[in-house]
């Protein structure tokens, strides 16, 4: 008889922990996201921004050589100031390479007329050798 009594309270003990078990291992299955399935797939334009803060270094550093020289009329931007792809750092009078640009056209207008009168004439002596 003795035997039985300490046998009940240890079933009874190993029935609730099996419980407990069980309800402890179905509310972690609950609590967790399922992340399994399918999804329509859309085609688009995907895009983000990101906006930091922080210093700019350069990778390479360059030196501006022009052949010509120019004036620099305006300097737009100030040490440390902050600037964007495309934004013009600087200003510059372009008066003197228009002029020059204008004056070569002129030449290349006049040197092209004078080529035609030279085919010219090469065709109309090749027509009177004939």
């Amino acid at each position: 008889m003795k035997k039985r009594k300490w046998l009940i309270p240890v079933l009874v003990i190993m029935v609730l922990l099996a419980v407990a078990s069980i309800m402890l291992i179905s509310g972690m299955n609950q609590n967790t996201a399922d992340i399994s399935g399918t999804g329509e797939v859309l085609r688009g334009n995907l895009s983000a921004f990101v906006t930091a803060n922080g210093t700019l270094v350069e990778k390479e550093k360059r030196d501006v050589y022009v052949d010509t020289p120019v004036r620099v009329t305006a300097i737009l931007v100030d040490k440390d100031m902050p600037v964007s792809k495309g934004q013009a750092v600087l200003e510059v009078d372009l008066t003197d390479l228009k002029s020059q640009l204008e004056q070569a056209r002129l030449n290349r207008d006049s040197q092209e007329l004078t080529l035609k009168r030279v085919r010219d004439i090469g065709n109309t002596q090749s027509l009177e050798s004939l």
